[in-house]
This record gives structure tokens, sequence and C-alpha cells, in this order.
């Protein structure tokens, strides 16, 4: 088996979670400012143009009662028309209520103009803004053109006659009388409402993208941890496989784990008895290991696997790899790794047994072993009243939930099995 490296693959992990959560971040900042607020800005300049189409419409709206009652005979036309100037003249609105209207006429000369009286009664043709635009002439072809429409220029601040900004106007013509009535808005003005509400936007965007990011580090953070446990869980897995082959490598006895009805390990003593080697099926049963007419071994093996004994231990003959039959003590103890259970096989050939005294106790210490890693108990007492606890290994004390050996040993054999009818059975 090759080594196995424990670390996290940052660069994987960079790729499955660091990425996907800056493109995320990123792609919501970038739908923010590339695609929201420039929208938002679009729609709301197309607002100030549909308000000031329908101030205009307002405004045109009194000419035309003021029109009607010279009609009517109510007023005289130039009464009626200074009426309507006066009226038009001092309609405010917009920030500081000091947006206005004006009227020229088709020449175009100035009727009325609320903050350039100057202007009043001028010929505009000539009329020129700071860029060299003749406005009001553009204005009266944009007229004569469609009756109405929008027309860019720079003139002053509202009353602040040293201050020239840009400003979108919208003019619309009252026919009976040749008037152009209009009204517009500093575009100024407009950069400053979008501005403070894109200063709000982006405030919120930029805590709705901390949240964000702040969420996903925490994803981030929990999957780094979740590969480091998986990895850790990984080697210690890995670990314990090596373990149990150095185990069963080192065995005297035939000895192999089974995971999954597959051998995954076994020994040079458990191949030549049986010829089973890594990575070859084993019936859950051992039926293929148990020789002819054992119809009680299999039983009693199915039972094991069925039931929730972890040890069990029988005398029965076993077929070998010689197609010959070997009288045997077999041991299976039931495993779990990573999740899968399965058993560790130990076989002893009872043929013969002329080991020595050394043997036979470095036998018993590899045993000992083995069954401290397959978390088997094995135990020695006393029989008969007060039965007491003479020696465990380490894995009866963890089966049993000891802090130690020497707490276990302080007990009575009668606080271990829970049922007196079982202590009897078994004294």
């Amino acid at each position: 088996m090759s080594a196995f490296s424990g670390k996290v693959n940052l660069r994987i992990f960079s790729l499955n979670v660091v990425l996907p959560t800056l493109l995320t971040v990123g792609l919501f900042v970038a739908l923010i400012f590339g695609y929201i607020i420039p929208a938002f800005e679009r729609n709301m300049l197309a607002s100030k143009k549909e308000m000031l189409r329908e101030l205009v419409t307002s405004a045109n709206g009194i000419a035309d009662r003021f029109y009607r009652d010279a009609q009517a005979g109510l007023l005289s036309e130039e009464e009626a028309k200074a009426a309507a100037m006066s009226r038009i003249g001092h309609l405010r609105y917009g920030v500081g209520n000091k947006d206005y209207f004006w009227i020229t006429d088709m020449h175009p000369v100035m009727i009325m103009h609320p903050y350039r009286p100057d202007l009043n009664g001028g010929d505009l043709t000539e009329y020129r803004d700071p860029k060299g635009k003749a406005l009001f002439v553009e204005m009266v072809e944009q007229i004569r053109r469609s009756g109405e429409g929008y027309v860019d220029y720079e003139w002053q601040w509202m009353d602040d006659s040293l201050s020239v900004v840009p400003k979108i106007s919208y003019v619309r013509a009252f026919a009976p009388w040749g008037w152009v009535i209009g009204t517009g808005v500093y575009i100024e003005d407009v950069k400053n409402e979008i501005a403070a509400i894109k200063t709000r936007l982006t405030l919120v965007s930029l805590a709705i993208t901390a949240c964000m990011a702040f969420l996903l580090v925490l994803i981030a953070r929990n999957n780094l941890k979740l590969d480091i446990k998986r990895n850790e869980a990984e080697r210690e897995l890995h670990i314990s496989r090596e373990k149990y082959k150095a185990l069963v490598e080192a065995s005297t006895e035939g000895t192999a784990m089974v995971l999954g009805n597959r051998c995954i390990f076994s020994n040079e003593k458990f191949r030549s008895m049986f010829g089973v080697g890594q990575s070859d099926l084993v019936s859950p049963d051992l039926s293929g290991l148990i020789g002819p007419g054992r119809a009680d071994d299999l039983d009693t093996i199915r039972r094991f696997a069925a039931g929730s004994e972890n040890f069990v231990q029988i005398e029965t003959s076993l077929r070998t790899s010689g197609s010959g039959a070997m009288n045997a003590l077999l041991s299976l103890s039931k495993v779990t790794l990573g999740g899968e259970e399965g058993l560790i096989i130990v076989v002893k050939e009872l043929s013969r047994d002329d080991l020595s005294d050394e043997e036979r106790s470095e036998r018993g210490r590899q045993l000992l072993a083995l069954a401290d890693a397959s978390e088997i108990g094995i135990f020695k007492c006393t029989i008969g009243r007060g039965a007491r606890l003479l020696d465990v290994n380490d894995g009866m004390v963890k089966l049993l939930g000891y802090e130690s050996k020497e707490s276990l040993l302080e007990v009575d054999l009668s606080e271990v099995v829970d049922e007196d009818s079982d202590l009897r059975a078994f004294l």
C-alpha cells in the first residue's frame, strides 16, 4: 500500500471553495456597480425628463385657460396674455423652489423670463451659451420639427448670473398665441441626487457584500475543517489497516482479515494453508474454508455473524489448499474499519502441538496484542463464590468502560455480568 498523506490539498480547496466564494462576491459587486447603479441613473434622468414634460403640459394648460377666456369675451387677448404670463412667471418648483418657466415666440424673442428680465423683449437669434450653442433658435427648430422636445445647453445657476452649469429643458408650442413655453432642470441637481442615492445604495451594497463575504468565509472555513477531519479520518484508517496488517504478518498462526467478504490481509501461514490471498473473496459463513460434513459449525458461524457477540472459537475441520482436511481451532473476531464490518480469522492447527513453552508464551503475547488491536476483551478470573477478576487486557478495560486496569480488577465478577443466571452458567 502506498504512503498516505493526510494534508489538505490547498489547490483543490481553493478551486472548489475559495474561488467560487470570490466569484460570488465579485459578481455581486459587478452587478451593483456595472448594471444596477447605471440603470438607476438612466431611469432617474428619464423620470426627470418625464417630470419636465408634465410640468410644461400644466403651464400650457394655464395659457389655454386664459386663451379660452379671451375667446369667450371674458378678457381681451392682451389681458389674457398678460394674465397667463404673470401666472406662468410665478410658478416655482424644485430645489429651494427656484426652478421656473419662460416664454418665447417663434422668432425667437423673449416674452417672459422671471430671472433674466434683461432678456425680456430681446431678439434671441444670436443668443448663445458659453459653448456657442444658439439655444433658443434650437428650441424653435425643435418646435417646428415635432411641436415639442428636449434641448441640452448651459445656463446660469438659478438666480446666480455668475455661475453657468449644464441644463436640460423641455419646450412645447402654444400655437394660438405663437408661444414657446419651456422649463428645465440643472444636470448638476440630477447628478447630486444620483450621487446621494448612489452613496446610500453603495453603502447598502457594501453591507450586503460584507454579510455575503462573512457567510461565505464561514462556509469555506467549515468546509476546510471538514476536509481536515476527513483527511485525518482517512489517515487514521490507513494507520489502523497498517497496524492490523503488521499484526497479521507477525502472527505465527494462520491469520487473515476479511472486510466486505473480501480478504484484505493474510499472512504467509494462512495463504499456505488455504491458498487465499489479498483481494480473494471469502463467503460470510466461511463455507469455502469449512470442511465437508460440518453443517453444525457453519450454523454456529452464521449465528455468530447475525448475533451481537464479538468473538467465537470452535474446533472444526478445514479444507486446505492441497484438497485435504485439517483439524483446527478457528477463532473469529468481529471488527469495524471505516464503517465497514469484517472478521479477523485465526487458525490454529490441532493435529500436532510440538511448540516449546517459550513459543507458546510468545504466541500468547501475539494473540493478546491482536486481541487489543481488535478490541477483544480477555480476562482471567477465580471460580466459585465471590469470583474475582485476576487479570484483564486493555481491550477488556475499554469494552467495559473502566478508567484503568487497576479499577476493573477491584470489582467482583458479579458486578461485571448483569444477569445472575448468566454468571452461574458461566461459572
